[in-house]
Order: structure tokens, then C-alpha cells, then sequence
């Protein structure tokens, strides 16, 4: 056993003046009276008595030495043989899968348990920095050799719903000057990869029931107004639920239950079609209870849709196609300064950086070549590419093609619509980067027909990407309150926790949630009773202390006894 503070040794000089005090003898007053007798039958009972008194007293005497002994080794702090010394790096995970219930109390509970007994059974010569992880690292206390100032600081804390992202994690362990001569310990419920290999993990917590939803998206389907998507997926630990129901709100209503069904594995994911879509805030949420509450329910704010922004440089005609178009759902607008796409005329390939529709094609180019100047008549449009979005909407016949121009399409190009001798008069094409879309004709001689709008329409909705419906068109953010200022939408909850907020910056509603499958299916590793105990009892210190108070407790039995004796 070692000594950390032996210079503390000396208050167990404190048992010397105890000593003399116990066998100092207070010498009896002398009095004189007329009848001895009557004193002698008082006397005679203690006088019986005096071996079972000088037991007792010396029995206290040993008590009271037994209680400075204790304090006095208590305070040089000893160690076993073997425990480590040396500063500590204590870090603590608080993302969500810690508010796992555990029985009566929370996986972070349990660690702040643990931590505490760490903090406890430090030397006087050793510091400790205190070190807070979720989506970020946030040192709590730096260095301190103050317990109070540590404990202070570690009850301060609490989970957040916030998963833990181990990138930020390597600027601690990664980082050789702030964790050179530290002890790493780090409490959680799941090892980073991250961690250091000479540092110490104590996972807590047991494999507990739990599923959440660690995805979830709500769009507008393009090309049918008023119908909404939903995707969404689960993830289950082990012993989650395997299937149920999902219940779809739109602000605060019930909309629709979605039966699930996780067969064997740990994850699924399904979308739901909903017809008559509004705008608002949408959220999903499981029936039942499980460890953790923060994955039951998302949310989704669905704004209205808006319209595709176009910029045309290829005359009125065109205009009057973008505005046939203006009170649709979605629709298009003319937007010079930041369009999706450009409806150009003739050359128009300086328009880099985004998806261009050319009409009547002039020169050469990378997306088109000249065989002649002359022009070809068509006497019937071939259909090179059957059920091709552009066509989505129309019938190719319906297209007034009687003349176009003799070019040639690059190898790569993907023809839609092509005259009888393969003259191609709709294609597409990438070309520095971006897709080139060629309507071999004037914009003029097409105009009569009420399909030209309709095809310009379908082709800049696919160009721009609008019309590829692949959910989830993004992933709703995972919560993070730190990334702008905000304040909550319901005015009786005020907590940071999953929902929708108001953005301040510019009034925005914002939906935030969790969404992290690590946190939903987080199964803990096996507890390491080994250093938990090593830690807890590595020091006698407690023990000691303990042992001080009860020798008090009997002193004191003793003493009362006396007293009435």
C-alpha cells in the first residue's frame, strides 16, 4: 500500500495527549461527617463494580484511538499496491442512448454514479479534467484537483437528444498535447473507434427494448398536385418491437396508421402516399413505450410548393410557355438571377453551370454538328425512347414537327424523338458537365399547338431535377439547438428537446430531430466490473472514514451509558 499524503500521519499524535487524558486520576475532596456507616453502604455497591468501570473506560480508550487512527490514515490517502496515479482525462457521454431507461433510473445516471466514485477516490497530488461529448466536446472543468469544483461540474450535466459523433471526438484523443500524461477513462454505452487504445472504456447499461425512427421526410410528388410522399425508417435494438402501427399527424391530427413490420432484421423503411397533402408541420410517431423516448417522434415542415425558376433567352414565345404555367402546382416563374434552368435559342451554350433546353440549334457544337443547311422535312416522328419523362404528358403526334434541321447528335446522346431517316429532333446530352437538351425546330412553328407549353414544362422539371422522385429527397436535419438561435413554437414547453422551432434569423419554422440509428439501436457492451471496482475500492479512504463514524457511534452508546449508570 502507498501513501499519497503521509505527511497527514502526524495527527495521529493526537492519540498521545487522548492517552494521558484517559489515566489522569482526579484525586476526591475529603469531607467530614458524624455517620460513616450511612456512606459506606453507598460506597460498596461501586466498589463491587470498579474492574467492570476501568473495562469500560479502557474500552473507550481504544475506541477513541481506533477513531484518530482511522482519520488520520483517511487522510494520507492510501492506495493499493498497483492502482494508477497520475492525472485524469474523466469523459462522459451524454447523447441520447445514455437516457435509456435502466429500472428506476437512466444508463447516464448510472455514469454519473461511477464518475463520482472516480472523483472520490483521487489523490491530493492528482487534477482531473471533466470532458462532456455528444455532437460536439465541451470541457466542463479543466484540471482541477478541487473535488467539489468536479462534482459540481459532473451533476450539472444531463443526456441531450443529440447522437454522438465520434469525429469530434478525435480532436480529444487525436490530440497529443491535451491528453499527454492523463489517465483516459471514458463512461458511455458503446466504444468510439476512436478511442484510444491505452485508455480505459466503462460501458453502462443492458440491453434494453427499444425502437425508433431514424428517418423521416415529407414532399410534394411532383407532376400530381395535391398528393404528398412520406418516407420513413426504423431501427431496432436486439430485442426492439418487431411490428406495429405508425401514426401520421399533420399539425396535431391524425392522418393515417401505417403498419410496420421488421421481420428479422434491425431496420426497415417504407413510404405512404397521402392525397389531399396540406402544408404545416407533419410528424410520425410510434405507438407504445420503449427505453427511449426521444426516437418515438419526428417532425416535418412541408412548405408550399415552389415554382421552377427559369431563365429565358430565346424570345416571347417562350415566356408565354413559362406563364401558362404561373398558377399551377408548382408551376414556373421567369427568374433572371437564379434560375434552374434555361430555355435559350440558336448557339446558347454560354450559359454554363446549369441545365440548358436549346431550341433550333445553330453551328457546331460539342452537343450538336451540321450535315447540311439544309431542312429536313418530317413526315412522321419516331418514338425512340418509349414512356421517356419528356413525354410524360403528351402525345408526340400532337406535335406540329414539319421541317428541322439536318445536324447529327454525338454518340452519347440519348434521342427521345427522331424523324424516319434518323435525323434526331429531341434529345439530350452532357456537356462540360451539365445536360443539353435539343428541340430541333423553331419555336415559332411549334407555338400553335397547345403541347409546346406541356413539353417545355415536362423537360424543365426533369432537367432541373424536380421530377426525379426519389425519397428522401433529404434527410430532416438531426437536432442540433446550437446551430442557430431560436425559440419554440409552443409557449407552455420552452425545454430544448425534438420538435419544431422558429428560426430567429429569419422566422422560419424548422423541424429537428434526432434521427441517428446509433442512438435507436445502441446495444451496450458488457459492464467492466473489473475497473469499476478497481476505482471504487482501489482507495481504503471511504472505508476508513466509514469505520471512524461507527467507533463514534459506540463511544457515544457508551458514554450515554455511563451517564444513567
Amino acid at each position: 500500500m502507498n501513501l499519497l499524503a503521509a505527511h497527514n500521519l502526524l495527527w495521529l499524535g493526537l492519540a498521545l495527549p487522548l492517552v494521558a487524558i484517559y489515566f489522569l486520576k482526579v484525586r476526591p475532596k475529603r469531607k467530614l461527617t458524624t455517620q460513616f456507616f450511612l456512606w459506606d453502604q453507598a460506597l460498596a455497591p461501586k466498589r463491587s463494580s470498579s474492574l467492570f468501570r476501568r473495562l469500560r473506560d479502557l474500552l473507550s480508550l481504544l475506541i477513541m484511538l481506533g477513531v484518530i487512527a482511522s482519520l488520520g490514515l483517511a487522510m494520507a490517502r492510501p492506495v493499493f499496491e498497483g492502482q494508477r496515479s497520475g492525472d485524469l482525462l474523466l469523459v462522459i457521454d451524454r447523447s441520447a442512448s445514455m437516457a435509456n431507461l435502466e429500472g428506476s433510473s437512466t444508463r447516464f445516471e448510472r455514469g454519473i454514479d461511477i464518475a463520482e466514485s472516480l472523483i472520490d477516490s483521487l489523490g491530493v497530488d492528482q487534477s482531473a479534467t471533466l470532458v462532456a461529448v455528444d455532437h460536439q466536446v465541451d470541457v466542463v472543468v479543466y484540471r482541477s484537483n478541487n473535488p467539489k469544483e468536479l462534482l459540481d461540474g459532473l451533476r450539472a450535466l444531463e443526456a441531450v437528444a443529440l447522437p454522438l459523433r465520434e469525429e469530434g471526438l478525435s480532436s480529444i484523443f487525436d490530440n497529443g498535447d491535451f491528453i499527454a500524461d492523463l489517465q483516459v477513462v471514458m463512461i458511455g454505452d458503446r466504444k468510439p473507434t476512436t478511442f484510444p487504445s491505452e485508455g480505459r472504456f466503462v460501458s453502462v447499461g443492458t440491453e434494453q427494448p427499444n425502437l425508433g425512427i431514424t428517418a423521416f421526410d415529407v414532399d410534394w410528388i411532383p407532376g400530381e398536385p395535391g398528393r404528398i410522399a412520406t418516407f420513413y425508417e426504423l431501427t431496432r435494438s436486439a430485442s426492439g418491437p418487431a411490428q406495429g402501427y405508425l401514426w401520421l399527424q399533420h399539425e396535431g391530427k391524425e392522418i393515417k396508421a401505417i403498419p410496420y413490420n421488421m421481420g428479422s432484421g434491425n431496420s426497415t423503411s417504407g413510404e405512404s402516399i397521402i392525397e389531399n397533402g396540406r402544408t404545416g408541420s407533419w410528424s410520425l410517431g410510434l405507438e407504445g413505450e420503449d427505453a427511449l423516448d426521444w426516437d418515438d417522434r419526428v417532425w416535418a415542415e412541408l412548405p408550399s410548393p415552389q415554382p421552377l425558376r427559369v431563365d429565358i433567352r430565346a424570345g416571347k414565345f417562350l415566356q408565354s410557355c413559362v406563364k401558362a404555367f404561373e398558377n399551377t402546382h408548382p408551376g414556373m416563374k421567369i427568374d433572371r438571377n437564379s434560375p434552374e434552368i434555361v430555355l435559350a435559342r440558336g448557339q446558347g451554350l454560354s450559359h454554363t453551370g446549369m441545365p440548358i433546353l436549346v431550341f433550333a440549334p445553330s453551328g457546331n457544337t460539342e452537343a450538336w454538328s451540321f450535315r447540311s443547311n439544309k431542312k429536313v422535312e418530317v413526315e412522321s416522328v419516331v418514338v425512340a425512347q418509349e414512356d421517356h419523362p419528356f413525354l410524360r404528358f403528351l402525345d408526340p403526334e400532337s406535335l406540329p414537327f414539319n421541317a428541322v434541321g439536318d445536324i447529327v447528335a454525338p454518340k452519347r446522346a440519348v434521342v427521345v424523338l427522331e424523324a424516319l431517316n434518323g435525323t434526331p429532333i429531341l434529345y439530350t446530352v452532357q456537356e462540360k458537365g451539365r445536360t443539353v437538351c435539343v428541340i430541333n425546330a423553331e419555336p415559332e412553328e411549334l407555338f400553335i399547338s397547345s403541347s409546346l407549353p406541356i413539353l417545355v414544362y415536362s423537360i424543365a422539371g426533369h432537367l432541373s431535377g424536380r421530377e426525379q422522385r426519389t425519397l428522401p429527397y433529404t434527410r430532416i436535419e438531426s437536432f442540433d439547438p446550437s446551430a442557430f438561435e431560436w425559440r419554440s413554437t409552443d409557449p407552455e414547453n420552452h425545454r430544448v428537446l425534438p420538435g419544431v422551432v422558429t428560426r430567429l434569423e429569419d422566422g422560419k419554422r424548422i423541424a429537428l430531430n434526432l434521427l441517428s440509428p446509433q442512438e435507436s439501436g445502441s446495444s451496450p457492451l458488457h459492464l467492466d466490473a473489473q475497473l469499476i471496482a478497481e476505482e471504487q475500492h482501489g482507495s481504503p479512504f471511504r472505508w476508513l472514514l466509514w469505520f471512524a463514524l461507527v467507533l463514534l457511534i459506540l463511544e457515544a452508546v457508551l458514554y450515554q451509558k455511563r451517564k444513567v449508570g
